[in-house]
């Protein structure tokens, strides 16, 4: 597999419906920074468990987690996002900065098979 970043957020972008809905937010009572976005984090959870037991999870799931983190982020400000108009960058620092953390952190758990093909996305990525 080609694992350069554009090539694996293009196979990523696939599993995720074309618009997402970001309209119905509950903000938290105790602190109004905080919200949920109704049906986003199921959304995310459904599209990544595909890729549980497969060799490319930590991969795959990583990104769908950074994925969500970005359209989270864009809920209060929009109502409804194509999946499409997200900034890749945006999407690529949140996913290289967890692979990193889980590669340096031995408490996340990554398995040897798992910190090799971080290595191979970093290294294939070095441009």
């Amino acid at each position: 597999m080609n694992y350069k970043f554009d090539n694996l957020l293009k196979i990523a972008l696939k599993d995720w419906p074309v618009d997402i809905d970001l309209s119905e937010i509950h903000y938290s009572k105790n602190d109004p920074s905080k919200y949920t976005v109704k049906g986003l984090g199921i959304m995310s959870d459904l599209i990544s468990e595909k890729y549980i037991g497969s060799p490319d999870e930590v991969i795959f799931r990583n990104l769908h987690q950074s994925i969500y983190a970005v359209l989270h982020a864009a809920a209060p400000n929009v109502w409804a996002i194509k999946i499409s108009n997200i900034r890749h960058a945006s999407v690529r620092n949140r996913f290289e900065k967890h692979l990193k953390i889980g590669v340096e952190n031995s408490e996340i758990g990554y398995s040897r098979e798992d910190i090799l093909l971080c290595s191979k996305y970093f290294h294939e990525n070095s441009d």
